[in-house]
């Protein structure tokens, strides 16, 4: 079962029995429950009746018109757990949250829509949206903040007691004579000084201002004195009190019509009704239904965003084979694909990934318009909180302004189009398709003018791609000429391009051929090397063997075309899935503060468990020369199918994925969809720069800061974290020059307000020692010569975890030294309460020796031995 539209509760209550008491007993809003059901994807759907949960089943009507009110009889049981035999799927949401959803398409749309209409879209979009290994659905957005609080109803945090609250129970509390104690502090100024708005009526202001944001008014009267002076609370008109009602300004959730249907609220006082509700919007206890109700609209706005465009147009989707049989038949060639991952692939492990409804044609230059200047416009739309394509305009231009179109495909949403124009002497030579693991989020097209270099128009994401989106190009082959698309497309966008060629002047045994085998090219990220460029030399990581699933590639080029960043490398950041046991990526970070990362960090166990990768830090010394001439991995005994166990980087010398000792700038990968583990590596390497012996430079002498701990107790970590594949770092506490202190930033796996990780840095080394992960330092401690560190204490949240578990992570630390002078450091960033507080410290015949930090994405383990 989902959350959607903020619905947490019908997950919560999924294996319970809310059953009514007595036979036609009304249930509470929470209990009473709609879904979008269908036994195959997506041939039919059906909206249920208003049912209730029993265990792992809903029981409803078929009928969308009857409730388990009316009758227990014909109540049917949906199973709500995935069944692969049957391919049945159910989604659920509450009663009361599907009338919002109608409520909100009726605003938008200007008039109501026929239920079951919107019943089908609403199915296929959720249809489309991520899922977890059980096959549960899980939106990008986090409903309101209410996902990370929705353990259990009856353990809900104080200012969260709202969302029991029912949210189309409109209530107001406010009353004139409270209204009247809202003042405006706005001072009346002496100063003559006049604007633009001095010189306007009165009216043609107010005209304007009942069509500003609020925001954007309150910025408007910190500017202008005669707007400060006119739109006064108390001085503004009824219609602008209206105007913040209407569908794009902030009380766009507030059932008027409802509302005004009580005989109480016969008359209209737009300002205090405002008033009221906004006062209503601070209610956190279990009567904020207001607050509820306009937390569950704004999460239903992430689907009526695409609702509407479906419910306004009609895409005529066919069969991709079909089309091709067609095409075939009129001389065109079927070219190269760039396609995500199909997760109805039964090789795809996970189901991540693309779903396929249907396929529609493009045509460039239609016949009768090869010497027309064409415009290519290509719309986005955002779902699950992402900006994919969701079609194609080709119009041709008549005139400055004027566009007449010939073709289309997909959903046309005009306000987010982006164009490129064509003109007749512009032949276009390749599309380049940005594409995530759920659709395509960018293209490119490669344009050449009479014999001139190549140019490159985009719509969309090409440049500078995020984490995850890779960059494939497409071109026609040798003899022909790209004239159109196959764009394959799921419930609201693309997920799949393919070419369509003309031969140039195909001879009688080759038109209309379309069993050519059609090659995938790889999606690289962020961009696909320059295989023709002198200055490097390309070592190619192995393609997988599953020819059904597209290869995904990082070009990590750390060291720039010609190595001129590698005198600036300082360290080097893996990223570690230690749930799953893999890598992910790298991140590397130079001297001038500037940084590159490469891989997917992002990991999804279930729906409601996401975290992010954890980080080992290692230091390099490329101000002194230090080099990488060397990468070997090894993985278990699962042979190739499985992702590398260990990645070595060697400085100096040596030989694995070594090719002739040439000085490494870079790092291919291949990625497994969808996850992103690496897979198989490669290497950028200088070509003209000569090959590096064992003995072509002097190393400098290194003392050893960090210790072997046996391969027995790499693989056997702690009891504190038995179920996880954790990261184990160490440094040796001798001749310590300075301690750095790092605390989490957002987005990771340690927050603000946890300690992530130490630096240590020594009087006889140039490369520092990282223990923890190390995001952004906070505090430091100096040691002159001499001097050493005498004790180590760790707060650490107690979470008091049901497994007996206990370990959290390190909320502050305190570091003493010998010197009587500055002799310590304390930090805390995190709570003062719920913590547990351990020391290390030396004692008369004994020394700290070195510390071990162990971790995971949730949890620090941290041990400091002495020695006499």
């Amino acid at each position: 079962v989902v959350p959607k539209e903020g619905l947490w509760m019908v997950r919560l209550q999924a294996y319970t029995d809310l059953a009514p008491a007595v036979p036609g007993e009304r249930l509470n809003w929470r209990s009473e429950i709609r879904a979008v059901t269908s036994e195959r994807r997506p041939s039919f759907v059906r909206l249920t009746g208003i049912g209730y949960l029993r265990y792992d089943s809903l029981r409803a009507s078929d009928d969308a018109d009857v409730s388990y009110t009316d009758s227990q009889q014909d109540l049917k049981r949906y199973d709500l757990p995935y069944s692969f035999p049957k391919q049945s799927r159910t989604f659920t949401f509450h009663q009361s949250c599907w009338e919002i959803l109608i409520s909100q398409l009726e605003s938008l749309t200007g008039q109501p829509q026929e239920p079951q209409r919107i019943a089908k879209h609403l199915f296929n979009l959720l249809f489309c949206l991520p899922r977890d290994h059980f096959h549960v659905p899980f939106p990008a957005h986090d409903f309101g903040g209410a996902f990370d609080v929705c353990n259990s109803p009856e353990v809900l945090p104080q200012p969260w007691k709202f969302l029991l609250a029912d949210p189309n129970a409109c209530r107001t509390r406010l009353s004139r004579q409270a209204l009247n104690a809202y003042p405006d502090l706005f001072q009346n100024s002496s100063d003559g000084t006049l604007d633009c708005f001095s010189r306007l009526p009165i009216e043609v202001n107010h005209f304007i201002f009942d069509h500003l944001p609020s925001t954007d008014l309150c910025n408007l009267r910190l500017s202008s004195r005669e707007v400060a002076g006119i739109a006064k609370p108390t001085q503004l008109p009824q219609s602008f009190w209206a105007s913040r009602f209407s569908r794009d300004k902030e009380m766009n959730f507030f059932p008027l019509k409802e509302y005004f249907s009580a005989s109480t609220n016969s008359t209209t006082d737009w300002r205090l009704l405002y008033v009221r509700i906004a006062h209503s919007l601070q209610d956190k206890t279990f009567k904020g239904h207001l607050r509820n109700r306009q937390r569950i609209w704004q999460c239903v706005g992430h689907l009526t965003q695409c609702l509407v465009p479906l419910l306004k147009q009609t895409r005529s989707l066919r069969n991709g084979r079909n089309l091709e049989r067609e095409f075939a038949s009129r001389g065109y060639h079927v070219g190269q694909v760039a396609r995500g991952v199909d997760r109805e692939d039964a090789s795809v492990q996970g189901v991540m990934g693309i779903s396929l409804f249907g396929t529609q044609s493009l045509l460039f230059r239609a016949i009768g318009y090869e010497a027309k200047m064409i415009q290519v416009s290509v719309s986005f739309i955002t779902f699950d909180c992402a900006k994919y394509v969701s079609g194609i305009r080709v119009l041709e231009r008549c005139g400055a302004n004027a566009t007449m179109e010939l073709c289309r495909a997909g959903l046309i949403m005009p306000y987010s189009e982006e164009s490129i124009i064509i003109t007749p002497k512009m032949r276009l030579t390749g599309i380049q398709v940005a594409s995530s693991i759920s659709g395509i989020v960018g293209l490119g097209f490669l344009l050449q003018d009479e014999g001139r270099p190549a140019i490159l128009r985009t719509a969309g994401i090409i440049e500078n791609p995020p984490d995850g989106v890779g960059i494939a190009t497409l071109g026609p082959r040798a003899g022909h000429e790209l004239s159109g698309l196959l764009i394959g497309l799921d419930a609201c966008k693309f997920v799949s391009l393919q070419l369509l060629e003309l031969w140039t002047d195909p001879g009688p045994s080759e038109r209309g051929s379309s069993d050519v085998t059609c090659a995938r090219p790889w999606f690289w990220h962020p961009a696909e090397p320059h295989v023709g460029d002198s200055k490097t030399s390309l070592h190619m990581p192995e393609a997988g063997t599953r020819l059904s699933i597209p290869t995904f590639a990082l070009d990590m080029d750390f060291g720039g075309a010609d190595g001129s960043r590698l005198s600036r490398l300082n360290r080097i950041v893996a990223f570690h899935d230690d749930g799953g046991g893999s890598f992910r990526g790298f991140a590397f970070f130079y001297t001038d503060g500037s940084e590159e990362s490469f891989g997917m960090k992002d990991i999804l166990h279930t729906a409601s468990k996401r975290w992010t990768c954890i980080e080992q830090s290692l230091a390099l010394d490329g101000p002194g020369g230090e080099r990488i001439v060397k990468l070997g991995m090894s993985r278990d005994n699962a042979g190739f199918c499985k992702p590398p166990q260990v990645i070595k980087m060697f400085t100096n010398y040596g030989r694995v994925l070594e090719f002739r000792r040439q000085t490494i700038t870079g790092i291919l990968a291949t990625a497994q969809p969808p996850n992103g583990s690496l897979q198989s590596l490669g290497l950028r390497c200088l070509a003209d720069v000569p090959a590096v012996g064992l003995n072509s430079r002097l190393r400098p002498s290194q003392t050893t800061r960090t210790f072997p701990t046996g391969h027995c107790r790499m693989n056997k970590p702690p009891w504190v974290l038995p179920t996880s594949t954790s990261c184990f770092t160490y440094v040796v506490l001798s001749k310590i020059r300075r301690i750095g202190v790092s605390t989490g930033i957002a987005g990771r796996t340690r927050r603000q307000d946890h300690v992530s990780g130490l630096c240590f840095e020594f009087w006889d080394s140039g490369v520092p020692v990282y223990v923890g992960q190390w995001f952004h330092e906070v505090g430091s401690l100096c040691l002159e010569r001499g001097e050493r560190v005498t004790s180590f204490a760790f707060w650490k949240a107690h979470e008091n975890r049901l497994d007996g578990d206990n370990n959290g992570t390190i909320t502050g630390i305190k570091i003493s030294k010998t010197s009587p002078r500055q002799s310590q450091v304390e930090i805390r960033v995190g709570s003062k309460y719920d913590v547990l507080v351990y020391s290390f410290s030396e004692k008369p015949d004994e020394r700290l020796r070195r510390l071990a930090w162990c971790f995971d994405h949730q949890r620090d383990y941290i041990y400091v031995p002495t020695r006499k």
